[in-house]
């Protein structure tokens, strides 16, 4: 598959990208709302309003992700294990922020 592609800036960052030219078609609801989130955000374009919405909930969904996968390893553990990470987490809390 064959994508035009160049190298930009993305807006807010300092290293080049590569991105891809596709094309979708959208509903005028879907479009209204994207011309206002490029107002709301002063976003340079409608793709760089998109970018900031699609980025929004791919960390929406690693920081899910990653709380699953905490909460998994906790879920986990032993409580002989629960009462050691415990120990652990009043040690820290009663001599290393001390050190302020």
């Amino acid at each position: 598959m064959s994508y035009a592609t160049k190298k930009s800036r993305m807006q807010g960052s300092r290293r080049a990208t590569t991105k891809a030219r596709k094309t979708f078609s959208l509903s005028k609801e879907i479009l209204e709302f994207l011309e206002a989130v490029r107002k709301h955000q002063k976003a340079d374009s409608l793709t760089a309003a998109l970018e900031m919405i699609l980025r929004e909930e791919k960390q929406r969904r690693e920081l899910k992700e990653l709380n699953s996968t905490i909460s998994q390893y906790y879920d986990s553990l032993s409580n002989e294990e629960v009462a050691e990470q415990r120990n652990w987490g009043e040690f820290t809390a009663k001599h290393l922020w001390r050190r302020k």
